[in-house]
């Protein structure tokens, strides 16, 4: 039995497993179907059709019918299962608005999570059991692939890039997590455990007390003034050297160019790190280029992370 398991899928664990495995069976069944049959006419027309029994070749012609059902059977079963394949991806690249937003970080060898308390494990995510889950991650070194087999979730994540999945696990229970990309000499040892938590749990994690607590709202608005931010950027909504911080997340700016730009994690971390890329056509409307130093190698990705929450509660 241990040996036919081996050969299976892995329990489904979250709600959107079983999109991917019925998929998966389907393919295979139709794997089979079709598989069976060929292998036995293969062997038939060898046996039948060898070379002693019909030594010499006879002429064949086409076959109007036939050829119509081998062409339009196959069109059908591929079209049929793009569409279905296709269903399956956008919802599991659309998280759900009220989902619950963990960033991950990942760096040789090891997963660090962060959460909206201020709260950070490193190799153990904790997540509430029936609560929607986004996490919203990037690479500090290379490129890595966070890779949750019992939940069917998978996806690469890249320095200088934000990739997102989301899932809801329905019951309480602990689950691995692995590096799927090659990364270096420690790639087999960079895994993290997944533990699904009742709610009372989870609620008592939540609000853990600690010495000098801080949020990561807390550590960006920290980070804005020892880097000078707030030199060229207020946080009211006055008028300064550069665009205010508040109310800017999830705006769209219109740029020098003329075109539109909407401020969210890619264009922030994009501003912090290189803000004069692009050209002055770049700048947002009504503001002076160049003002601004890039902060390339002088802030660590957490670091872009604490101001970005920090931005996005300045609402």
């Amino acid at each position: 039995m241990d040996k036919i398991k081996a050969f299976l899928l892995p329990p489904a664990a979250s709600t959107v497993a079983h999109w991917w495995d019925d998929l998966f069976n389907f393919l295979m069944a139709v794997s089979l179907v079709f598989f069976i049959p060929l292998i036995g006419l293969i062997l038939y027309f060898a046996f039948k059709y060898n070379h002693k029994k019909n030594p010499v070749v006879k002429d064949s012609h086409g076959n109007t019918p036939l050829e119509i059902l081998w062409t339009a059977v196959p069109t059908i079963l591929v079209v049929f299962i793009f569409a279905w394949g296709w269903l399956v991806y956008t919802k599991m690249v659309q998280p759900p608005k009220d989902a619950l937003e963990i960033r991950v970080t990942g760096k040789t060898w090891d997963w660090k999570f962060g959460y909206d308390n201020g709260k950070e494990t490193v190799k153990e995510l904790i997540v509430p059991v029936g609560r929607r889950i986004k996490l919203f991650m990037t690479s500090e070194d290379f490129i890595h692939s966070f890779f949750l087999p019992d939940f069917r979730v998978k996806k690469d994540v890249v320095p200088g890039l934000y990739s997102s999945v989301w899932f809801e696990a329905p019951e309480i229970g602990e689950h691995q997590i692995y590096c799927s990309e090659y990364c270096g000499q420690g790639h087999s040892k960079m895994l993290a455990t997944l533990k699904v938590v009742s709610l009372d749990e989870w609620l008592k994690f939540w609000n853990i007390k600690e010495e000098a607590p801080k949020t990561p709202q807390g550590r960006g608005a920290k980070l804005v003034l020892s880097k000078s931010c707030l030199g060229c950027h207020s946080v009211d909504g006055s008028a300064s050297l550069g665009p205010t911080f508040k109310g800017l997340w999830n705006k769209n700016e219109t740029l020098a160019d003329g075109s539109k730009v909407l401020v969210d994690r890619e264009y922030i971390r994009n501003k912090i790190l290189t803000p004069q890329k692009g050209g002055p056509g770049k700048a947002v409307k009504g503001f002076v280029f160049g003002v601004m130093p890039p902060f390339q190698g002088q802030i660590k990705e957490d670091e872009i992370l604490d101001i970005i929450a920090y931005i996005k509660s300045l609402k």
